[in-house]
């Protein structure tokens, strides 16, 4: 059910973009800069409280923990992973901060 009112308010929300998107584009802009006005502080206190949650498992014991048995190899070399995790992190900075 839950999925379906999702799929509802979605599809609602991209038929309004398609058919009045000169609107759409005011709409949006208004309560995204609502949103970032009255909780702009609270997104930023919760990204900290995730990223040094992360922090502490990737350097506590738990961060030894290996995945895929005893023998099991990474795909990817950490480098590759510090790269790739920046450049992610950046993408998402931009869409939600980057109009403000």
């Amino acid at each position: 059910m839950v999925f379906r009112i999702s799929i509802g308010v979605l599809a609602l929300l991209v038929l309004a973009g398609v058919v009045i998107p000169d609107t759409f584009g005011a709409w949006s802009l208004r309560v995204q800069a609502m949103t970032l006005a009255g909780a702009g502080w609270l997104y930023l206190v919760i990204v900290f409280c995730v990223l040094a949650f992360l922090g502490y498992l990737a350097f506590s014991r738990t961060g030894q923990l290996r995945i895929g048995g005893a023998d099991a190899e990474p795909h990817f070399s950490r480098p590759l992973m510090v790269r790739d995790a920046v450049l992610r992190r950046h993408g998402h900075r931009t869409g939600v901060l980057g109009r403000s």
